[in-house]
């Protein structure tokens, strides 16, 4: 693979699009959803995560945890982690045991601006 600067979503497609060739040639028939996680195969809920090395941290949102209790499928969740992506690709799987048991949790505050209903005026900075 080329050496270059990638976007989150850039990688993110790139580790999907392994993934689903990893399972496709196991047999089996995902589908790329992207809502709650990031694919189905068979019963299995995937959140797949990619980076082009092999030193990051795995944040799993709050919509993949909501999404997960909603349908009563953490027992059928995994996370499929493809990294060295820029020179050999490898994947890791662990299951929802791994990841309980491993997990952290931060808090996060987020503010949306586009989503204040308060009047505020802009600063014209030019």
């Amino acid at each position: 693979m080329e050496k270059r600067n990638y976007a989150t979503k850039d990688i993110e497609d790139l580790a999907i699009g392994y993934v689903v060739r990893y399972l496709e040639n196991n047999g089996e028939k995902p589908k790329i959803i992207k809502k709650g996680v990031d694919v189905i195969s068979g019963e299995k809920c995937i959140e797949v995560k990619g980076c082009m090395k092999k030193e990051t941290n795995l944040r799993i949102t709050h919509q993949t945890v909501d999404y997960l209790e909603k349908n009563g499928k953490f027992k059928d969740f995994f996370i499929y982690y493809v990294y060295d992506m820029e020179s050999d690709p490898k994947l890791l799987i662990f299951d929802n045991d791994t990841f309980q048991k491993n997990k952290l949790t931060e808090t996060r505050h987020i503010l949306q601006p586009r989503k204040i209903k308060e009047k505020t005026e802009p600063i014209q900075l030019r």
